[in-house]
């Protein structure tokens, strides 16, 4: 009896043991595949962080390239209006440069104007000596 009771027992704890190895299987299944969604999510997780910080440079390099466009702007506008205010002023200096010329050329002339009346004075007067005497 005692052998029996025994077998019956070794038959009892091995069906339990097997209905427990068959419980386990799905467990490790489940486990592996928890394991593989655990590492697909660690991937997608390293890629998220990897284009986030890919972002974050390209936004940085965008920010310094719209700070150096500003740079470039105000040094243009501050070029652009250093450009006028000494075009207008060459352009002043031209204007007077060109009416004192002018004015040197206007009094040449009247020196030579009046040289030249001097003179005629003295060739007619020069003639009318000459005729009379």
């Amino acid at each position: 009896m005692s052998l029996i009771l025994l077998l019956l027992w070794a038959t009892v704890f091995s069906v339990t043991e097997v209905q427990a190895d068959s419980l386990r299987e799905p467990e490790l299944t489940l486990t592996l595949e928890q394991q593989e969604l655990q590492l697909k999510d660690s991937i997608i997780v390293a890629q998220d962080h990897f284009c986030r910080e890919l972002e974050s440079r390209y936004k940085d390099e965008l920010y310094l390239e719209q700070q150096k466009s500003a740079n470039w702007d105000s040094s243009f506008a501050a070029i652009k209006k250093e450009y006028e205010v000494c075009s207008k002023a060459l352009f002043i200096t031209s204007e007077s440069l060109l009416a004192k010329e002018a004015a040197v050329k206007e009094s040449s002339a009247s020196k030579a104007v009046m040289g030249a009346y001097f003179l005629g004075g003295v060739a007619v007067g020069a003639f009318l000596f000459y005729l009379f005497f």
